[in-house]
């Protein structure tokens, strides 16, 4: 990801190393037989770690490619966050 900045590049890394701790737990979980339920629980906790990522992704992009490639004013930049952040149903940073 060369788009990114340094400072998103390392927390794309962090959010991206606890989600990768996250799933082994959940396997773990399923090599335990553990309560279905928690286990669930965890795959919720799990996709919301995953938009959550996705989101600042998206967020860096938006800031590091669109502003700096087109030349957008912040105006602009935040008209497209606004709209996005509908189409994916999650407000972007």
């Amino acid at each position: 990801m060369t788009n990114l900045p340094d400072e998103g590049r390392l927390a794309i890394i962090n959010r991206l190393r606890r989600i990768e701790g996250q799933v082994r737990g959940v396997c773990r979980m399923v090599e335990e037989d553990q309560d279905c339920e928690k286990i669930l629980d965890q795959f919720k906790a799990l996709e919301v770690a995953v938009r959550n990522c996705r989101r600042a992704v998206i967020g860096y992009y938006m800031i590091r490619c669109v502003k700096e490639r087109f030349q957008c004013s912040e105006e602009m930049v935040g008209f497209l966050k606004q709209r996005l952040s509908g189409i994916l149903d999650t407000p972007l940073p």
